[in-house]
């Protein structure tokens, strides 16, 4: 998605520094307008523009992914969530800064019964341990807040699909995409830790 540089102050004949600002995030450089076109950007804000990071932009994106969504705290009280057979897709997320940062998402027929799962994270299931351990560190260890957020569908595997390829499309990393594990012949402990370091970069890279 592009950015847009925009700038304030400006008036014909302008000869005083005006500020450039990107309409992304809180990016602003001030600068004389270049000439004879007092419009044209200079060269110089142009180059810092596009090599700045953009923090709230993809922070937009994926926010108004979310929009239509559902939302209880993790995990979910008896009663608080759609029973079984009705195709829902459902984002977990941790709270930060007031926004709601998605780090899962997935499909089901049986809402309640998945959050249940990934509180049991049994290893014998890939995702449900993940997913499960992931929940675990980042509330105990990084003492954040965890979202279940959720919507009805009726083509539960084609939303789930879409919504991962638009979050990740937004410039989020997902658990997701972490390679599952053969239980039979896997360490129990060192998947532990994979997961707890994958959470880490994910913490470490959120959008401020």
């Amino acid at each position: 998605m592009a950015r847009n540089l925009v700038a304030y102050g400006i008036s014909p004949g302008c000869r005083l520094p005006v500020d450039w600002k990107c309409e992304g995030c809180d990016w602003v450089k001030s600068a004389a307008p270049a000439r004879p076109d007092p419009t044209s950007i200079p060269s110089e804000v142009q180059s810092e523009f596009d090599a700045h990071r953009c923090d709230d932009y993809p922070t937009k994106a994926f926010e108004s992914l979310l929009a239509d969504f559902e939302a209880v705290d993790f995990p979910p009280e008896a009663g608080n969530l759609p029973g079984h057979g009705e195709g829902h897709v459902y984002v977990l997320c941790w709270k930060a800064n007031g926004r709601d940062v998605p780090f899962y998402v997935g499909q089901t027929n049986r809402l309640q019964g998945r959050m249940n799962d990934y509180q049991s994270a049994q290893f014998a299931a890939c995702t449900d341990f993940r997913v499960g351990e992931a929940i675990r560190y980042l509330r105990e260890r990084r003492s954040l807040r965890i979202v279940a957020r959720y919507k009805k569908s009726g083509d539960p595997c084609k939303d789930e699909s879409t919504l991962i390829r638009d979050l990740q499309l937004s410039g989020l990393r997902l658990l997701n995409s972490l390679p599952s594990y053969d239980y039979l012949k896997a360490d129990k402990d060192e998947e532990r830790r994979t997961v707890q370091k994958f959470c880490e970069m994910l913490v470490e890279n959120q959008p401020r």
